[in-house]
């Protein structure tokens, strides 16, 4: 489930991680369209989005998905990002993204040594 790290965004992904519980349902917060991290240290904005989502779910990606212009881009050409800038910032996340997903559901892809 995607959320941003904006209050309204985060109290919402809340309530609905709750319902999810209740319902048993399986699911992964993924903290998206948010500001770059600097020198591997996540945003100010995103730290304060996982301390929030830790309090009611363990499941909340460490990747995150940044806010870059190529994703906009990428889908006015009707492409993906790892297909318009294939060795670009934003192919990379998405990527790690799905490599962290792929680990977490036990599915074996190539490449996937490269999750962390």
């Amino acid at each position: 489930m995607p959320t941003r790290p904006t209050l309204f965004d985060v109290r919402v992904t809340m309530s609905v991680v709750q319902i999810l519980k209740s319902a048993r349902n399986a699911y992964s917060v993924v903290i998206n369209a948010a500001p770059s991290g600097r020198n591997g240290v996540d945003a100010p904005a995103v730290r304060e989005t996982r301390d929030l989502l830790a309090t009611v779910t363990p499941h909340v990606c460490r990747q995150q998905i940044t806010h870059r212009l190529v994703v906009g881009y990428a889908t006015l050409m009707g492409a993906g990002v790892t297909e318009a800038e294939p060795s670009g910032r934003a192919a990379t996340e998405y990527e790690m993204l799905w490599f962290e997903l792929a680990a977490k559901l036990n599915l074996k892809v190539r490449g996937a040594n490269h999750a962390s």
